[in-house]
């Protein structure tokens, strides 16, 4: 499965897919892009070091098969906002 095939528009919070490796393309939806235009610019392709960065991170160290949540702090402008990212695999081989 394609990153691109996830119906990523369709979900109202911010959402993400990607492979668990540098330098890989980043698949997000406008609520999450909006998190990260600030680190992003409008056109940029976020890659996988950009998701880490915005997580603090805290992507280098997580184990994919945890089920604990990351929380992290993200600044929007002049405001600061407290985010509980849930990361989780997609259990089809090619798709992470």
């Amino acid at each position: 499965m394609n990153l691109r095939d996830f119906p990523l528009e369709g979900i109202g919070l911010p959402a993400a897919v990607f492979r668990w490796e540098a330098g890989q393309h980043v698949q997000v939806n406008a609520a999450f892009r909006a998190l990260m235009e600030d680190r992003l610019g409008p056109d940029k392709v976020p890659l996988f070091e950009d998701l880490d960065a915005l997580l603090g991170g805290q992507l280098q160290d997580f184990n994919p098969e945890s089920k604990d949540p990351i929380t992290q702090e993200i600044k929007i402008g002049r405001k600061r906002y407290s985010y509980e990212f849930t990361v989780g695999l997609i259990s089809n081989g090619e798709t992470r």
